[in-house]
């Protein structure tokens, strides 16, 4: 799965720096750290299913390697961090669990690297076609 951030790590460093000093970094800084944010929780949501599914080793590994991406993409503006580290500590508390659960009772091998999951895009959605209904008669208001 290549992320967001992979498509702009072709910018040469000094139009990176040029970018640094406007509003322009500012908005490309933002969407990379709402798009590390997104994959963190879309590897949450996974591991919670896989759990569910009786794969706890297979939960632990996406945790662990959903952790280690998400260190390398911490945003400098400081509200932002707050964000992460929130994340973060649900989904290190998560992982504590996990772990613990397949220690004592599962006892299973912890994939790694090219032998985990990926999330996988679902249509929760349908389009519906909008109809627009005519009224009746006209609202009239008393003046």
């Amino acid at each position: 799965m290549v992320s967001f951030a992979e498509h702009f790590d072709h910018i040469p460093l000094f139009l990176f720096s040029i970018l640094r000093t406007t509003w322009k970094f500012i908005v490309l800084e933002f969407i990379f750290s709402c798009n590390a944010l997104h994959e963190l929780r879309s590897q949450k949501f996974l591991a919670d299913g896989l759990k569910i599914a009786g794969q706890v080793g297979v939960a632990v590994g996406v945790l662990r390697l959903a952790l280690s991406n998400i260190t390398k993409k911490m945003p400098g503006e400081e509200s932002w961090k707050s964000v992460f580290r929130k994340e973060i500590d649900d989904v290190s508390e998560m992982l504590r669990k996990f772990e613990h659960e397949n220690e004592f009772v599962w006892h299973e091998k912890i994939p790694h690297g090219d032998e985990l999951p990926l999330p996988q895009g679902n249509k929760i959605v349908s389009i519906i076609p909008y109809n627009p209904k005519r009224w009746e008669r006209e609202l009239a208001f008393k003046l």
